[in-house]
């Protein structure tokens, strides 16, 4: 798969994005968290709050007409799960999280007529669970 897609709502979909693969790939980070104490006799403790969560950031490269259809549809669904299939071939159910549409105008295409000439980034957040 050499593309990215998001169907919403998870698990009956309603709408299916097609979107380019992530610009730089895309970054994970566990939402598991570790807390050290120290006792008054200056042991230290250290406890983990597992999570099998997972923080998905996916930098993509968009024209302008594209960005402004995600942040429509994003801005109907932005609650709702939904099933995000990347271009490595895993699969996860995520929710957004933080804003969700954010545009960064980053340059001009050779194509004027249908995108209106700008290439736009947009970061899209994920809090999501592995499903394959």
């Amino acid at each position: 798969m050499i593309y990215t897609e998001l169907r919403l709502p998870y698990p009956n979909p309603k709408v299916v994005m097609i979107l380019p693969s992530p610009k730089f790939k895309d970054t994970r980070a566990s939402e598991s968290k570790v807390t050290i104490k120290r006792t008054m006799l200056g042991d230290t403790w250290s406890y983990v709050d597992s999570s099998d969560r997972t923080t998905l950031k996916i930098p993509l490269q968009l024209t302008r007409a594209k960005s402004i259809e995600l942040e429509r549809v994003l801005d109907v669904y932005k609650a709702a799960p939904m099933r995000i299939d990347l271009y490595d071939g895993s699969q996860w159910k995520g929710q957004l999280v933080g804003e969700p549409v954010t545009r960064t105008t980053t340059g001009r295409t050779g194509e004027t007529a249908y995108s209106g000439g700008e290439v736009v980034e947009v970061t899209l957040t994920f809090s999501a669970i592995r499903l394959n």
